[in-house]
């Protein structure tokens, strides 16, 4: 018996997930192809092509910003994970093994951990400076690649 052939409720929680993405891909698939015989897709390539060559200063920036993102937010992960395993070594425990394969999930359960805190502020603390702060001390790690070549022709952007 097929998935079409079946009741929703008695489809497999795959299912369930697969038929309306299934579904949805149909439909998409669809309305690219109608799109794209208008001619409105090639006019909105063309265009965004155009403002794009346009701003070509601005692309390399958000480029440069978005590739070292993309490299300190991973690796700020590892770094925490290899801390808690090298702790638990130094205390003759297992370490991080609760969430995911091996604990590796570490990281994100306890980012969701502080951000699921309370907001709290001490009443003689300066707000502004006690909320910026964590945002200071994160610039100034990620700052450090300010002197990474991002230069047209140096490094190929």
């Amino acid at each position: 018996m097929s998935v079409i052939g079946r009741s929703w409720t008695r489809l497999t929680p795959a299912g369930r997930v697969l038929l309306p993405l299934l579904i949805a891909f149909a439909i998409l698939a669809l309305v690219t192809a109608l799109l794209w015989v208008t001619g409105i897709i090639p006019a909105v390539l063309t265009f965004a092509l155009a403002t794009l060559s346009a701003n070509i200063d601005i692309v390399r920036f958000v480029v440069a910003v978005t590739a070292v993102l993309l490299f300190t937010v991973p690796t700020a992960f590892i770094i925490i994970f290899l801390e808690m395993k090298v702790i638990a070594f130094i205390n003759l425990r297992i370490g991080p093994n609760r969430t995911g394969p091996w604990g590796t999930l570490s990281s994100a359960v306890h980012g969701f951990k502080v951000l699921a805190k309370e907001d709290f502020t001490p009443t003689g603390a300066d707000v502004p400076v006690f909320t910026l702060a964590p945002a200071v001390v994160y610039l100034g790690a990620v700052m450090s690649f300010l002197v990474l070549p991002f230069a047209p022709g140096v490094v190929g952007l």
